[in-house]
């Protein structure tokens, strides 16, 4: 796998399967008094709190995306929230490639924080701007961040992420572009997610 595949690969496992780990043994919409550590230093502001993200992904929310990356077959991906409670959920992730094969599921768990953390950037390689736009799933009022990051040949990475401004979790769309062409795209078709605000 090439050096921008496997950047590619880590950008979709942060964003969209969540950190495996232990969040604690109790399901249910407990939400207790927890406080949650400070995000890391250095880093650009992240479009949501913890909190935030618990409040908009009770149990049976879902979400599905569509995943297209350069040189290979478009990919159906679909998250669904099975177990919530204060510290952080569980979630099913189903992966179904449109080149055929079986769908691939996989469960894992996170802390809230965790999933927060996952829209960490360096502050000073990052711009944060307001944006309206489309995607199959509907039209929504965004905060995009474009991430410029070192890249081969001397061509910077371009890394942008829109998440919506009333709903917090995954980004809603999501490009990476190097040299004026696109590598991969991640965008929402569907979704119930609850509104924060």
């Amino acid at each position: 796998m090439s050096p921008m595949s496997n950047h590619l690969a880590r950008i979709l496992l942060a964003l969209t399967v969540g950190l495996a780990g232990c969040f604690g043994p109790s399901s249910g919409q407990r939400y207790d008094d927890v406080t949650f550590p400070p995000p890391p230093a250095g880093i650009a502001p992240q479009p949501y709190t913890a909190e935030e993200i618990r409040a908009s992904n009770p149990e049976g929310t879902f979400c599905e995306y569509r995943i297209s990356q350069a040189g290979m077959a478009p990919i159906a991906q679909s998250i669904q929230w099975t177990e919530c409670n204060s510290l952080g959920c569980a979630m099913v992730t189903t992966l179904v490639n449109d080149g055929g094969g079986k769908p691939r599921s996989e469960r894992t768990t996170a802390r809230w924080d965790e999933l927060r953390d996952h829209a960490s950037f360096p502050a000073a390689l990052t711009v944060r701007t307001e944006e309206l736009i489309a995607t199959p799933a509907g039209r929504f009022a965004c905060w995009r961040y474009d991430v410029r990051r070192p890249g081969q040949d001397a061509q910077p990475v371009i890394e942008r992420y829109w998440f919506d401004a009333r709903r917090a979790g995954s980004p809603v769309l999501m490009v990476v572009e190097q040299a004026r062409v696109e590598l991969m795209r991640m965008e929402l078709t569907a979704t119930n997610r609850t509104e924060f605000r």
